[in-house]
């Protein structure tokens, strides 16, 4: 879906300032330094993951984009907009008035948008609900926190696109254990971890979630 007319108003100076980056423009000296400055704003938006949430992390850049359009007119507003990304971000992230730090900010919303999704991304083991999540990474603080919110939940795994995977549980559940039985690994009851040496990289979630099903399925006699 493209912008709209009025839409192109505000993204315009930002095109401009990406091409001076892109096609390396050094004489457009303030165009070329918010480029740079606004090309790592986009590239490094990893708080909301683009393969579970493609249609949130687009929400999430596109704001990203119009906030940093207000500073693109600015005297020096490479440097002022460098100095607001952590803010800038965080305000996106706040589901209230209540101040934190980036990572739990991250985490809460995480939390909630998980929860808007979990019917789709839910899996079982022998009776055990457990929620199954790809390429998330670093997942402590988020899974205990989903788990917290989420009672009906007893463990949550997340898998890499190189098919390791991350497990946490609330201790109604010995994920080292699962871990061992899926694939050789280990860890501790509430976390542990493994790797699968025949899983495909794939873009598609359907795809992941059919191949732990099976695994899964396949260890709970």
């Amino acid at each position: 879906e493209g912008f709209s007319c009025e839409e192109n108003a505000w993204i315009k100076p930002l095109v401009d300032c990406i091409n001076a980056v892109d096609i390396w423009l050094e004489d457009q000296t303030k165009n070329f330094e918010f480029g740079k400055v606004l090309m790592r704003l986009v590239t490094q938006a990893s708080e909301i993951n683009h393969v579970l949430f493609s249609n949130e992390n687009r929400e999430y850049r596109i704001w990203l984009l119009k906030t940093a359009a207000r500073f693109v007119n600015e005297i020096n507003g490479n440097i002022a907009l460098d100095d607001s990304i952590h803010f800038i971000k965080k305000e996106y992230l706040k589901l209230d008035d209540n101040n934190n730090t980036i990572d739990n900010l991250s985490a809460r919303y995480l939390v909630q948008t998980l929860e808007n999704k979990k019917e789709e991304l839910t899996v079982y083991y022998k009776g055990h609900k457990g929620l199954l999540t790809y390429t998330l990474g670093s997942i402590s603080i988020p899974a205990n926190a989903f788990l917290k919110s989420n009672k009906e939940y007893d463990f949550f795994i997340d898998m890499s696109r190189r098919g390791a995977i991350s497990l946490r549980a609330n201790g109604k559940v010995d994920v080292s254990l699962m871990a061992l039985k899926l694939a050789n690994g280990g860890g501790h009851p509430n976390a542990a971890g493994a790797k699968f040496d025949d899983f495909t990289e794939t873009i598609n979630y359907e795809n992941v979630k059919q191949y732990i099903e099976e695994k899964l399925k396949r260890i709970e006699s």
